[in-house]
């Protein structure tokens, strides 16, 4: 596992590298005490209300995304969900000053490509994730564009690509926030500092090969799922998986 992550491993801090990064007080208070940011949240948490209606989540867009397969929503999902974004709120409302993000070690991936949202990556917390899913660590923070700017809307936490379903569910419920993976990923050889964006390109995210066989044909480099599952998580607005 850890010999195939370190070629997905080079190519975001290539990717990373290549867009740049674009350029407390404390208050004492007895009443109550401020929010704390943890790394993990209880198993069982109480529940309160009986979990809304939901629809069933498209698990495939395309060839090149797969999603968790849709399950019901229980009550002990809705509280661990909430427990989760209140966790979130604790350890990242700092960060809607995204400057902020850029000096604690988060890089805007692909800054130059217009996007709803954008990844602020954080690469040792990626490769964390490959072995240790940790609230306090998230694999990027969203942001959407803002005038010159860019304005906080959520978290994306990782998980190993080869986690099972019920392993992700233990992370973060599927039935409220689907996980997603990206597939079939072919690579051209060269330079490949902007192949998770071509303008009509064969390759990359929205490429048209999607398996092994035409991507060896054209001598690039097949991924049956690139960087693992990703989940996102709103804090601020929306943070699609698109």
């Amino acid at each position: 596992m850890r010999n195939k992550l370190i070629p997905l491993l080079l190519i975001l801090l290539f990717v990373l590298a290549a867009c740049g990064s674009n350029a407390t007080q404390t208050t004492t208070q007895a009443a109550t005490a401020a929010p704390t940011c943890r790394s993990t949240l209880p198993a069982n948490l109480p529940t309160t209300a009986a979990p809304p209606p939901t629809k069933p989540h498209k698990m495939n867009m395309g060839p090149h995304m797969k999603m968790t397969a849709y399950r019901p929503a229980t009550a002990q999902d809705m509280a661990r969900v909430e427990a989760i974004v209140q966790n979130a709120h604790a350890c990242f409302d700092k960060y809607r000053d995204y400057h902020l993000a850029l000096r604690d070690g988060y890089r805007i991936f692909a800054p130059d490509v217009p996007q709803d949202v954008y990844h602020f990556a954080n690469v040792p917390n990626f490769q964390e994730a490959q072995t240790t899913f940790d609230l306090a660590h998230p694999s990027a923070l969203l942001y959407s564009k803002s005038g010159d700017g860019y304005q906080f809307v959520g978290v994306m936490y990782s998980a190993p690509a080869n986690d099972t379903e019920d392993q992700l569910n233990q992370f973060i419920p599927l039935s409220i926030t689907p996980w997603h993976l990206h597939t079939n990923i072919c690579l051209p050889a060269g330079d490949t500092s902007t192949f998770l964006f071509p303008n009509n390109s064969l390759f990359g995210l929205t490429g048209t090969i999607a398996t092994k066989a035409q991507c060896d044909k054209l001598g690039g480099t097949f991924y049956s799922s690139l960087f693992g599952w990703m989940v996102h998580i709103p804090l601020f607005g929306s943070v699609s998986a698109g």
